[in-house]
């Protein structure tokens, strides 16, 4: 009796029927395949980048990014935390991590260190808030950001590269960073890799390169973080003594201002084994630029 009734419905049906039954699966799947697409998770580090509001007594307000260092410090821009002479009054940081897609207020935090020349300022947090910006104590939610996204820029090790022959050509790779769209989250985006910049260091008589170009039109927030494909940070949009322009100073130029704060602070917020290795990679290279230049 049952295969009577398959029978029959099979013989009610006529061809075109079935391709119509076909033809919205298919459609259905790929409007789920389209959906999946559209809701695919953004990179790590988008949730070891956050958004800094900046207030001042006179009432100027700023707007960047920072990223998220071990122990509750952020690296950012040194333009983003002055206002000519006057210093903030207030810092706050907005974060989004993987269980809500929204910004939200997540800390308050206070300079720790500046440095205008290389155009870079550390920050670090001096208390936690609720998403209105109030203080509050510590949550699991500030612990499991602040414990699983910092950034360790030490692990990612590339030769010190200071001093490059300006007529080889750039390699053609990407170098991702964060955007704020919709739903106030943030997205990944990317550029190729842009014209290397440098400067000429009078007592070296060498020219020494130290960030990448960028577009004026190019619409990238002060301490805006760029990574490479493995996400690595790679460099930090600022504003630097060097050029008159915002560039995205290289990494080393990030990992010597660290360091020279571990020397002379006792900052040990990062790996001090780390920094030596840093230090003494830079040092073999200033001894083969000395011996280029005739030293």
């Amino acid at each position: 009796m049952i295969f009577c009734v398959a029978f029959a419905s099979e013989e009610l049906k006529p061809e075109s029927t079935h391709k119509s039954a076909i033809n919205r699966i298919l459609k259905s799947k790929k409007a789920q395949e389209k959906l999946d697409l559209n809701d695919e998770k953004p990179p790590v580090w988008v949730h070891s980048i956050g958004l800094l509001t900046v207030y001042f007594d006179d009432g100027t307000l700023k707007q960047g990014f920072g990223s998220l260092l071990r122990d509750g410090y952020f690296i950012t821009t040194a333009d983003l935390v002055q206002n000519g002479k006057d210093f903030p009054k207030n810092i706050y940081v907005k974060m989004q991590d993987d269980s809500a897609k929204p910004l939200i207020c997540v800390a308050k935090l206070e300079i720790s260190a500046l440095d205008t020349q290389k155009g870079l300022a550390l920050l670090k947090t001096i208390s936690y808030t609720d998403e209105y910006c109030n203080v509050r104590d510590e949550s699991f939610y500030h612990k499991r950001i602040f414990d699983l996204y910092y950034l360790d820029i030490f692990a990612h090790r590339v030769p010190m590269n200071i001093a490059y022959d300006i007529s080889k050509p750039e390699m053609n790779e990407k170098m991702l960073f964060p955007l704020i769209k919709g739903q106030y989250t943030f997205s990944a985006n990317s550029i190729n890799k842009q014209k290397r910049l440098f400067y000429y260091d009078k007592d070296l008589k060498k020219d020494l390169f130290y960030a990448y170009g960028i577009a004026r039109n190019f619409d990238v927030k002060m301490g805006n973080p760029f990574f490479d494909e493995k996400g690595n940070l790679v460099g930090i949009y600022t504003r630097t003594a060097y050029y008159n322009e915002p560039v995205i100073v290289h990494e080393n130029i990030i990992k010597s201002f660290l360091c020279n704060l571990q020397a002379d602070f006792k900052l040990y917020t990062w790996n001090e084994r780390d920094c030596k290795i840093f230090q003494y990679n830079l040092i073999e290279n200033m001894k083969d630029i000395v011996q280029d230049s005739g030293y």
